[in-house]
C-alpha cells in the first residue's frame, strides 16, 4: 500500500487496460510515469474479491519472471490465491 492506495506492477503490456479498471491511476514517483506500474484506489479495492483480484494480478506478473510459492502473508494471516 501507497499512502491509501494499492501499488500493483502489471507490466507494460497489460498497463493500458488496467487504466480503464475503476479506481486505477498511473503510479508515478517524482513527477515521472512508471509504465508497468499502477495505484488503485479505494474504489477498485473496496471488496475483498476486488483486493484479492488486484494481489493475483500483481503475482501473475511477477509469477511470469520467477516462479515462487503463490502464498500470500499479510496481517498476520497466510491465504492460497
Amino acid at each position: 500500500m501507497a499512502y491509501d492506495e494499492l501499488m500493483v506492477r502489471v507490466g507494460v503490456e497489460d498497463f493500458d487496460d488496467a487504466l480503464t479498471e475503476e479506481g486505477v491511476r498511473p503510479f508515478e514517483m517524482s513527477g515521472r510515469g512508471m509504465k508497468g506500474w499502477i495505484l488503485v484506489g479505494w474504489q477498485g479495492i473496496a471488496e475483498d474479491r476486488d483486493l484479492e483480484r488486484w494481489i493475483t494480478v500483481g503475482m501473475d506478473f511477477a509469477g511470469r519472471y520467477r516462479r515462487s510459492s503463490r502464498t500470500i502473508h499479510w496481517s498476520g494471516a497466510v491465504g492460497e490465491l
